[in-house]
Order: structure tokens, then C-alpha cells, then sequence
């Protein structure tokens, strides 16, 4: 019986070779999606931390919460007083950066420090102007849940 010579690819391997650069496609475009989404997320990121600063700015500035309708495209972008005080809350589509629905918190407390001596926290007291803590809180539900905040002390003695 005489041998026969085959030349090219059997089914079989062009089966396989086809799986393996499928899942090598398939892997690519996961890739690409995940890192398209990572950056969605960080530029909503930068968003919030630019509105967070600009209102911390302007209520160290006038000792006031700032309008928000500087910094919102919605209209009935306000303060809105909640329990318990001085905390605010705020729904925020912010006029620059990503157009993301924002819900700010605001919150003014009075200044609390461990002793020098260790124990319990201590409140400073004693001034006409007594430190606090402002906290300003950004959220948004946009690819999933997320925070930024920032806090600043004022009002030293």
C-alpha cells in the first residue's frame, strides 16, 4: 500500500486555531471595554473633587455655603436643610466636566482632638470662634456607587 502525502491542515487544527484566537479576541475586547469604563469613572472622579473643592473654597471665602447655581446647569440646584443641623444636602448636575447627576452633603461640626494626656476626644471651647470641622461630601450612582469628600478645618482661634 503506498503511503499518501498530505499537505495543508486537517480540520481538526483549523478548529483549534480558530478557538485560540477567539478567546485572544474575546479577551481584547474586555480589555478595551473595562479600561473605557475606568476611565468614564475617573473623569466622573475628577468632576466631583473639582465641585467639592470649589464649594469648600467659596464657603471658607464668606463663611457661607456658596449658590450652587454657579457650578449647576439645573436650575433648582439649592441647599436643602436636613437633620441634624448644619448638615445640607444638594442635587447637582455640575456645568463643567462630566454631565452627571451629583448629591452633595455639607456638614459644620465643632472641632474634636484627642487630649494632649490620651482618654477621650476633647471639643475646644473657649473662643468667640471656636474651630470647626467642614466636611463636603460628593456622591453620584453613575458605573456604581461612589464617594469623594473633603474636610477642612476653620475658624482657629
Amino acid at each position: 500500500m503506498g503511503r499518501r502525502d498530505s499537505a495543508g491542515f486537517s480540520l481538526i487544527e483549523i478548529m483549534v486555531a480558530l478557538s485560540v484566537v477567539t478567546v485572544g479576541v474575546l479577551a481584547i475586547g474586555k480589555f478595551s471595554l473595562s479600561t473605557l469604563a475606568g476611565g468614564q469613572v475617573s473623569r466622573e472622579r475628577l468632576t466631583a473633587v473639582h465641585l467639592a473643592e470649589q464649594i469648600i473654597e467659596e464657603w471658607q471665602k464668606s463663611d457661607q455655603l456658596p449658590a450652587l447655581s454657579g457650578y449647576c446647569s439645573n436650575a433648582g440646584a439649592a441647599w436643602n436643610p436636613q437633620s441634624p443641623q448644619p448638615q445640607s444636602m444638594a442635587s447637582c448636575t455640575p456645568n463643567f466636566g462630566t454631565k452627571v447627576p451629583f448629591t452633595i452633603t455639607v456638614i459644620e461640626s465643632a472641632l474634636k482632638g484627642p487630649p494632649p494626656t490620651g482618654g477621650t476626644f476633647m471639643t475646644y471651647k473657649g473662643s468667640s470662634k471656636n474651630p470647626m470641622t467642614r466636611y463636603v461630601g460628593v456622591n453620584w450612582t453613575h458605573h456604581g456607587a461612589h464617594q469623594v469628600y473633603l474636610t477642612h478645618v476653620s475658624r482657629w482661634p
